[in-house]
């Protein structure tokens, strides 16, 4: 039984596989990780979301191949690179790499998508000086003529602007906004209703995807007399007031029921005199900055127009129905699907593409007109200079289809947490020095 006769695998899947293993090697040499079983699944993620789709698929094809035949003979195929950790490998070991390789590829692609936006934000930190394409090669090992598409220039970039999204917004305005709150639960949620509200909340506050079904609006409390010193704390500290109940949740004020959350809002700001405050989870809290991550960030709706303050206070009615993180993940693809559809009606030599994260890169690149680096930080969420600087940019050409965008309106930060990350990142908003790019902790 001895004369088992080896699986033939194609020469051009022992190929693939081999491009897998080199770029693991030659990514980790660039981070200083240590090959191991799991870095093989990262680096095939990794690779899947670099990629254009069609070589995506192929190269998981090919890993999936290169690993049953493994598990068949006991051995690899004649071909491929005797690379750590492949040769400690056990069957049992290629089988778990086998099961990431069977999930459907837009799993690797999610999961690659996440592991290098990681990694170029430490690399950042780090002082990487090279350019973007530069960074994107080290981590893959896809050359530029392979990846999946060029990074737009920041340099041509072109801004998302209201009659932009207006043009978008249009295709599917015959669902009203409030129809993605009253289905959220239904067995059939109104998802083009639901595609509307992401849209512009995302466009307004800069939100990550995943952050908006967690998100809460606060507002001061009619029922209050606030002192001086009350009404100074909610200045100064937004964050803080809201979490010590200063200010309280939309759906406590009274006749919210009634009026609309929007127009109590609207009534509280005129009895009190208090803005509104976005109350935002933060959905990423791993960070080299240990001592300026917070579990929370709040974004100050000073002087929002009433359309776009109910926008918001539906989406931050959102949280009252929690869903599982999957199933979170799985509604954000089908709303991108959506709005790339449109886009791509709409703007078909758009070079720039528009999809929810891009709506986020826009809101900062709005942000970056009006105020210092540090306060765009406290408004995004982040805690290193780098990460800011690599969103948006400062100066934008005019859009063919709107104004530019830089008239449009954007939150005020919290001032607090805004100078503790003045005071990180040091120099100045657009000049730090080494020590800043390496990571502070901060205070």
């Amino acid at each position: 039984m001895n004369d088992h006769t080896p699986t033939s695998v194609s020469p051009a899947y022992i190929g693939d596989f081999n491009r897998i293993l080199k770029g693991m090697s030659s990514r980790l040499g660039f981070t200083g990780g240590t090959p191991n079983l799991n870095e093989v699944s990262n680096q095939i993620a990794i690779r899947a979301f670099t990629l254009n789709v069609n070589s995506a698929r192929r190269e998981v094809t090919s890993a999936r191949t290169v690993c049953r035949a493994f598990i068949s003979d006991g051995f690899w195929p004649e071909g491929v690179t005797d690379l750590p950790p492949l040769n400690t490998m056990n069957q049992e070991d290629v089988g778990q790499i086998l099961d990431f390789a069977c999930l459907p590829v837009s799993e690797p692609i999610r999961i690659g998508q996440e592991l290098v936006e990681e990694i170029s934000d430490t690399m950042m930190k780090k002082g990487y000086s090279g350019s973007g394409e530069d960074l994107a090669q080290s981590i893959s090992g896809v050359f530029p003529n392979r990846a999946r598409g060029k990074s737009p220039s920041r340099t041509t970039h072109v801004p998302i602007t209201e009659g932009d999204l207006s043009r978008i917004d249009f295709h599917m305005m015959d669902q009203p906004h409030e129809e993605a709150i009253r289905t959220f639960t239904a067995p059939r949620r109104n998802v083009i209703a639901l595609t509307r509200v992401f849209l512009k909340a995302i466009w307004l506050t800069g939100m990550r995807p995943i952050e908006v079904f967690s998100c809460r609006l606060m507002a001061g409390d009619p029922s209050r007399d606030y002192t001086y010193a009350q009404l100074g704390m909610i200045r100064k500290n937004p964050e803080q007031a809201a979490m010590s109940g200063l200010l309280v949740p939309q759906e406590a004020l009274p006749g919210a029921d009634e009026v609309g959350h929007s127009r109590a809002i609207l009534d509280s700001v005129k009895s009190t005199g208090v803005d509104p405050v976005l109350l935002v989870k933060n959905a990423k809290t791993r960070n080299a900055n240990a001592g300026l991550v917070r579990p929370y960030r709040v974004q100050v709706l000073s002087g929002i127009g009433d359309e776009d303050l109910h926008l918001i206070s539906l989406a931050a009615l959102l949280h009252r129905h929690p869903i599982e993180k999957d199933r979170a993940r799985d509604l954000i693809n089908m709303l991108t699907r959506r709005i790339r559809a449109i886009a791509k009606e709409e703007f078909p030599n758009r070079a720039n593409p528009i999809n929810l994260y891009a709506l986020r890169h826009d809101f900062a690149t709005r942000a970056r007109q009006r105020m210092p680096l540090h306060q765009v930080a406290a408004l995004m969420g982040h805690t290193a200079y780098g990460s800011t600087r690599g969103y948006g940019k400062a100066q934008t050409k005019r859009s063919r289809s709107g104004s530019g965008g830089g008239a449009a309106w954007v939150p005020k930060c919290d001032e607090t947490v805004a100078q503790r990350l003045q005071a990180a990142f040091g120099a100045g908003p657009e000049s730090p020095t080494t020590d800043q790019l390496t990571g502070p902790e901060g205070p």
